[in-house]
This record gives C-alpha cells, sequence and structure tokens, in this order.
C-alpha cells in the first residue's frame, strides 16, 4: 500500500472514488472547480489530500486543509481535517495517522463521522459540540426557514455597540490589523479573510467590524441563506477576542429588522456563553424546542448538531476559537 498526496492528474480517479465509496453524486466527485480552490497547493502543485493506494487503486481518503491555502503566509502546521473515507479501514486509519504524526500547532476536524469522533477520542483530541445560538426577528409573523414554537427573547440588559462599518477588500489590504488576529488559534489574516470570503467564487460573504474610540476591535464574516424569499443571516467567522463579541449587538438588530430576515445565528468554539449571551444572542439548548435549520443545500428543516475534535497544546487551549466558516462546514453542496 503506498500512502501519497494526490496528484493534479488524479482527480478523476479520486471522483470515481467518492462517488462509490463516500457518497453517491458528492459534490467534490462532481465539481472540480471547487475541489481545486479547496485542495490544491500550488506551491507544491498537487492537493492538500491523501489517498492509500494499492495497485493503483485508492482505497482511502484524507483531506486536509491549511489555513495558508488562503494565505501563503500562514503557517503549514494549523490545518482542518475533512472527508476522510476508507473501503479498507486499515487503510483509512493508516492515513489518519500519517497526517497527525508530526508535531504541529493545531490539527481542527469539525462536522466528524461517528467513526471519525471515535478515532479522534482515542487520539486524545478535544471534543465536543460546537455551541449554537441565534436571535429570531421580531418583525415576522409567519416563519418560513425556522419552525418557531416559542419566541425567545434576548434578557440582555445594557447596550454595548456604538458604532461598526462594512469592511471590504481594500480596508483589509491597507491597514494594519495584526493585533486582531495575533491571540487566536488558528490564525488567520487580513488576507486569509479576503481569499477564503469576500472573494469566494461560489458564495457571497460579507464583513461588518465594530469600533471602540474609533479602533476596529473585530471582524465579523457573514453570509445570507435563502429560502421561500426569507432569509437567515449565518455568523460563519469572527475575528478578535471574545470581550469584544457584545459590541457587536447593535449590529445584530439592524440586521434583524432588515425585512424577511428570520434569524441570525452561530455556530462556534472558543466564545463564551456570557459573551454570546451579552451580544442578545440566545443560546440554543436541549429545553429549546424551536427549529433553527443550519441545512440549506438541499434545506431540511432540523435542527443539526456539529461535532468537532481539535489537537493543540494545552498551554494554548484557550486561543482556540473556530466557526462555520472552517473547514468544510460552509462549502457548496449544490452548483
Amino acid at each position: 500500500m503506498i500512502i501519497k498526496k494526490l496528484k493534479k492528474k488524479e482527480y478523476s480517479k479520486l471522483a470515481s472514488y467518492l462517488d462509490k465509496y463516500y457518497r453517491k453524486g458528492h459534490i467534490l466527485s462532481k465539481n472540480r472547480k471547487l475541489f481545486d480552490w479547496m485542495y490544491y497547493d500550488k506551491k507544491s502543485k498537487k492537493y492538500n489530500f491523501l489517498v492509500a493506494q494499492i495497485k493503483n487503486r485508492i482505497i482511502a481518503t484524507k483531506g486536509f486543509q491549511p489555513l495558508r491555502r488562503y494565505d501563503e503566509k500562514l503557517s503549514s502546521k494549523e490545518f482542518f481535517m475533512s472527508m476522510w473515507s476508507s473501503s479498507v479501514p486499515t487503510a483509512g486509519i493508516k492515513l489518519f495517522n500519517q497526517l497527525i504524526k508530526k508535531k504541529n500547532k493545531f490539527i481542527g476536524g469539525i462536522g466528524s463521522s461517528k467513526q471519525s469522533y471515535t478515532y479522534q477520542k482515542y487520539n486524545n483530541f478535544f471534543t465536543g459540540i460546537m455551541r449554537h445560538s441565534y436571535l429570531l426577528s421580531s418583525k415576522i409573523k409567519k416563519f418560513q426557514i425556522a419552525k418557531v414554537i416559542k419566541i425567545k427573547k434576548s434578557n440582555k440588559k445594557n447596550i454595548y455597540g456604538s458604532e461598526y462599518f462594512k469592511i471590504d477588500i481594500n480596508f483589509l489590504k491597507k491597514n494594519d490589523l495584526s493585533y486582531l488576529f495575533a491571540g487566536q488559534i488558528p490564525k488567520k489574516s487580513p488576507t486569509y479573510i479576503i481569499n477564503r470570503y469576500l472573494e469566494s467564487p461560489f458564495y457571497k460573504y460579507y464583513a461588518f467590524g465594530a469600533l471602540i474610540n474609533k479602533k476596529i476591535v473585530n471582524i465579523v464574516v457573514l453570509r445570507n441563506c435563502f429560502y421561500k424569499k426569507k432569509i437567515a443571516v449565518r455568523i460563519v467567522d469572527y475575528i478578535g477576542c471574545q470581550k469584544y463579541f457584545k459590541y457587536l449587538d447593535v449590529l445584530f438588530k439592524k440586521i434583524l429588522n432588515k425585512n424577511n430576515v428570520e434569524y441570525i445565528d452561530l455556530y462556534s468554539h472558543g466564545i463564551s456563553f456570557s459573551e454570546i449571551k451579552k451580544s442578545g444572542l440566545i443560546i440554543k439548548d436541549s429545553k429549546d424546542s424551536n427549529i433553527i435549520p443550519n441545512l440549506f443545500e438541499p434545506f431540511k428543516k432540523i435542527n443539526h448538531k456539529i461535532i468537532y475534535g481539535y489537537l493543540c497544546d494545552n498551554k494554548n487551549r484557550k486561543k482556540v476559537k473556530f466557526f462555520k466558516g472552517d473547514s468544510d462546514m460552509d462549502r457548496p453542496n449544490i452548483i
């Protein structure tokens, strides 16, 4: 058995394998443009995608996404895993072990299968379920996306935000924002935000920043999801100290005042309950009977738990933050 990185000329072979053993009709077996955008490494001219082969036949896969894929100045030792599959169980385990055996700063998996979750725990990953929080619009009388059994209102008493502005590519290129990205693992950058989100060829993302004394203190990246002429606004990434998350409260309220916006929601790890609540968002717990959908391609009116696992040094655990835009959680399923 040979373990190697997938070559560009081997995509069709991989597509056939994914269609047969991973999921019939999977988007990454049909759309090479999307696969290239997510996995192709221009420097090595190979994909960030491990395969195990016997006699030139693929028997297992393990994708990985270094953050440097969207900014070459970032570390190659911080990455998310994806697309773990095996037609021969032991081959899949060998691929997983190959990927994690080197000393890395951060390895993360989001949306893991039960098998991957179990093996992550076996390898001493920190594991759990991403925190889901949301806020419903008070203007919507008939919800089409969400199923609302009970209107839950925020009990926050203070208003924190006063100023915010829309962030564009020009602003990210011209300003020194290194202080915003310094204390967060995995580490991102203005170039990462541009290439991963604002210049995405597949989805339209937009970003805002909150100001305190005219200084930008955070960046929040959002994306609109549509169903039956209604909109769900998804918070897909956040940059900045968690204590500044609450300064987005006025922005969130303004977004919810727009016509046809049903709710704004957030899947996150690394922002505390208290800071989320101060922003006005409500934590979705086991007692909450409302349905706040996550799946839009195709649309499913169900609640959705997202499992995570990650490895990093114990001393850096408090710096770890990740969101729905990380790994391959926010990529198209239908194009």
